[in-house]
């Protein structure tokens, strides 16, 4: 199967070196496999980013067909994110892209290889199924790990603990509702304090969040849904914020 490949033009080019090579992040990607619409959602404690909009950086969407979220340790523009939907559009399924991906790796800085990656992968196959994948480097920053359902994937680094990637899977799986509400769910599941460990002392899970999604007939630079929350003040929870906007959207 091919696709047409979309790779956004415009990549946030940020100045501080820190924010260079790494997104360390919790998030979801997701796939309905009735409306075949694609979602993805996540959030991260960094601060200097200001209004940027974090799936700009980790996330990429084939309408109708997959996405792809790379986080952990990325080189900016998101190159081994580029390489892997190339190979989606290619035809290869999630699982073929993370092997592909584990020992082709772009990130040509010193020291820096598939290893310090965080991936999660959605696809539709032939059979009109979700296929699943991620894959979580063992140099990545702890807590870290990644979990996949039979039509989702989430992954997370420098987390707190386990609870924060159990608690998105359960506020995705218990919510009613399309794919955008179960996603705003399952960023609920992470709304609490210290979710990025790095923000425990300011009492939220992060600094910056997002959501969007793609419907099956979707142009890729028009997605039916995306709104971010850019850097809040010390104590602001973005997630509440996220889902402040969230709400104000669905409102006719």
């Amino acid at each position: 199967m091919r696709a047409k490949l979309f790779i956004p033009s415009f990549y946030y080019l940020l100045i501080f070196a820190n924010y260079t090579f790494a997104q360390d992040t919790f998030s979801i990607i997701a796939m309905d496999s009735i409306t075949k619409e694609i979602g993805s959602a996540g959030a991260t404690c960094i601060q200097g980013i200001g209004e940027r909009d974090l799936s700009e950086i980790i996330t990429q969407i084939i309408p109708g067909v997959g996405g792809m979220n790379s986080q952990a340790w990325v080189c900016i523009p998101n190159v081994n994110l580029q390489n892997g939907m190339k190979q989606m559009a290619l035809g290869k399924n999630p699982s073929e892209i993370v092997a592909w991906l584990k020992v082709n790796d772009s990130c040509g800085s010193q020291n820096f290889n598939a290893a310090y990656r965080q991936y999660g992968l959605v696809m539709m196959n032939s059979k009109g199924k979700v296929e699943t994948a991620g894959y979580t480097g063992s140099s990545a920053d702890d807590y870290k790990a990644d979990l996949q359902g039979k039509n989702y994937c989430i992954q997370g680094n420098i987390l707190l603990n386990e609870t924060v990637l159990k608690k998105m899977e359960q506020g995705f799986l218990q919510t009613n509702g399309n794919l955008a509400e179960k996603l705003m769910g399952a960023m609920q599941g992470a709304n609490f304090a210290g979710a990025d460990a790095r923000c425990l002392e300011t009492g939220t899970s992060s600094t910056i969040a997002y959501l969007v999604v793609y419907k099956a007939t979707d142009d890729p630079e028009k997605p039916s849904i995306k709104i971010w929350v850019g850097e809040q003040p010390k104590g602001v929870e973005p997630i509440t914020e996220l889902q402040k906007k969230w709400d104000a959207w669905k409102k006719p």
